[in-house]
């Protein structure tokens, strides 16, 4: 039980990871900014790897697509993320799309130039080591969330986790499809959970949102064991 609730809180936090605010000051000096319209891809799954960045405002999808062309959404990051290292490190390809959900402002760090900080500032490459090493480590709780947890314990995970990193309270603007991409099932399988809970006066689904009426019901459901 004790591994479990710790892979939850791992899972349920955005993808920036430790104290990112020395490696954060040393970024703001190597990159520029620029705009991201809603809707636009940043990069996509494959991709080569050629820059990190760092989302200064505005939210962007993070997701994966199986063989089959199957999506599954990862996370949705939000201001202060950074993202884009796994790839730098290893040369290797985006292992992930990552598309903005509305306006954004990102800052981007070419490969040459992070990689040039690197070799001259040893603090500043511990510190990028650390953020790849807890990057694996949120990884590795998502596939476990996925490989061993009941599909409503994961659909609580990640609605009390939208709920709170979109701060519009109780009302979360997500439709059933996308929630299914969330949690790698079909739309009709999240369809039934959510009727089961609609029946028992914890949530509200209506068309592309499903608001939270029993918070605390909500909370008890994302804890291993209780379905």
């Amino acid at each position: 039980m004790a591994k479990s609730q710790s892979s939850h809180r791992k899972s349920q936090s955005a993808t920036t990871v430790g104290d990112p605010a020395p490696v954060l000051e040393v970024l703001s000096k190597l990159g520029r900014t620029e705009s991201v319209p809603p809707g636009r891809t940043l990069f996509r799954q494959g991709d080569l790897a050629d820059a990190l960045y760092v989302l200064q405002s505005g939210s962007l999808e993070v997701s994966i697509l199986s063989e089959e062309g199957r999506k599954l959404t990862l996370n949705h990051m939000t201001a202060g993320t950074i993202f884009g290292e796994i790839g730098l490190m290893d040369s290797g390809p985006r292992s992930a799309t990552v598309t903005a959900d509305d306006a954004c402002e990102i800052l981007k760090v070419p490969r040459e130039v992070l990689l040039n900080e690197i070799r001259a500032n040893p603090d500043f490459a511990l510190a990028i080591i650390q953020l790849c090493v807890e990057r694996l480590r949120w990884v590795s709780s998502q596939l476990e969330e996925h490989v061993f947890l009941p599909l409503p314990v994961r659909m609580a995970r990640r609605l009390e986790f939208l709920m709170r990193s979109m701060d519009r309270g109780p009302e979360i603007p997500i439709s059933q499809s996308a929630l299914a991409d969330h949690v790698g099932v079909t739309r009709e399988a999240v369809a039934k959970v959510l009727s089961e809970w609609k029946a028992s006066g914890m949530v509200a689904p209506g068309r592309g949102k499903i608001q939270i009426l029993d918070a605390a019901a909500l909370r008890e459901m994302t804890r291993v064991g209780q379905v």
